[in-house]
């Protein structure tokens, strides 16, 4: 039950605070200027690695300072669309440099947890994570905790009918034993 109820927030808070920590790493670099800088290359594919992180910058004139996705244009559009859109999505946290919002992609019919926000350089940053993988680690968990739990009980069951044999048969012998000395 406790799986169950408080897994999935659990690990969506433990994936805005990835979000955070990458905006944040990315803003430091952003305002050293070692952003677009060769020596950024490893901690940003590592960020977007480890963290199962998509990112996207885009400088004020709207080029792509720093991408981890090959169809940049795509992606350019799903920013604006967030930005943008129509759509009312719930927001998750805010300040005034970024918010942090669950967004549903209708067309692959899943969640993202969303980061969009503004540099200390001025950029734009995108940054998103999927949740469905978290609800499949969710499903996954429970299922195992379940069959490990009816394995227990089981197992429980059959050392329990063992112990209480072991304990009964003593106190029916004697039982037997005060019957016929009666």
């Amino acid at each position: 039950f406790i799986n169950t109820v408080f897994l999935e927030p659990y690990y969506v808070i433990n994936k805005q605070n990835t979000l955070l920590s990458g905006f944040e790493t990315i803003d430091e670099a952003s305002e050293a200027g070692t952003l677009d800088d060769s020596s950024f290359d490893v901690t940003f594919d590592n960020l977007c690695a480890n963290g199962n992180i998509t990112v996207m910058i885009i400088s004020s004139d709207r080029t792509i300072v720093r991408s981890s996705v090959n169809d940049t244009q795509k992606m350019m559009l799903e920013f604006m669309n967030i930005i943008f859109g129509e759509k009312q999505n719930e927001v998750m946290m805010q300040s005034d440099n970024y918010i942090i919002q669950k967004q549903t992609d209708t067309r692959l019919d899943s969640e993202f947890l969303v980061l969009y926000g503004t540099l200390s350089n001025g950029n734009l940053i995108l940054m998103r994570t999927a949740l469905e993988s978290i609800r499949e680690s969710v499903n996954l968990s429970n299922t195992f905790l379940a069959w490990v739990g009816v394995v227990a009980a089981i197992i429980s069951a059959v050392v329990i009918v063992f112990v209480s044999r072991g304990i009964t048969t003593p106190l029916l012998r004697l039982t037997d034993i005060s019957k016929r000395m009666t």
